[in-house]
């Protein structure tokens, strides 16, 4: 816990990427208010990396919406570069969702079974319009794909779950996104 106070006080705030500041979660149900997020305090510097773990129920999924931008939360904010995401600008907030991404740990609920893995980036890259023609958008596939260690052919189906991980994060972010590329050694 000191080295990375020290190693705060000695970064900018030009350093901090994502600060979530006092988030509360509420839900009003019939026995009263269910408290999903209370009081969290975060801040992710440049260059480092952050991962939820927590037993069923604690709120995980509540946070990570909120820090999608996919609810609000009851109080407190999230700020993106400086910038609460709640009251930025819809193309501020298109930016925001696409360089903030989730990995989910189960990605295989992103892949439709009958397609391969290289279908969910064609809808990438279609969605976000990322690439002007049919040669570029094949060119970011493959890009994406090598920085993953993942053949255009392979069936999600058969492939490892660190794998699906994988394919998921370099969809998510195109080659961008730097993923490990272990070779996976079963499911």
């Amino acid at each position: 816990m000191a080295q990375r106070q020290s190693i705060a006080r000695k970064s900018s705030a030009r350093d901090t990427i994502l600060s979530i500041r006092d988030l509360h979660v509420e839900y009003t149900a019939a026995g009263g208010t269910i408290h999903a997020v209370r009081g969290i305090n975060l801040e992710i510097r440049r260059g480092e990396r952050f991962s939820i773990a927590s037993e069923s129920g604690s709120g995980k999924s509540t946070f990570a919406n909120i820090v999608l931008g996919l609810a609000r939360p009851t109080a407190g904010a999230v700020f993106y570069r400086g910038n609460d995401i709640a009251r930025q600008s819809r193309a501020d907030f298109a930016q925001y969702r696409d360089e903030v991404q989730a990995i989910f740990q189960d990605p295989y609920e992103i892949f439709n079974p009958v397609y391969t893995v290289d279908n969910l980036f064609s809808v990438v890259i279609k969605k976000f319009k990322l690439a002007r023609s049919r040669d570029k958008a094949m060119a970011l596939i493959e890009d994406a794909l090598q920085a993953v260690n993942l053949p255009p052919e392979a069936d999600p189906g058969q492939v490892s779950g660190r794998a699906q991980r994988r394919a998921a994060a370099a969809a998510d972010g195109g080659a961008r996104i730097p993923v490990g590329t272990q070779t996976d050694r079963g499911r």
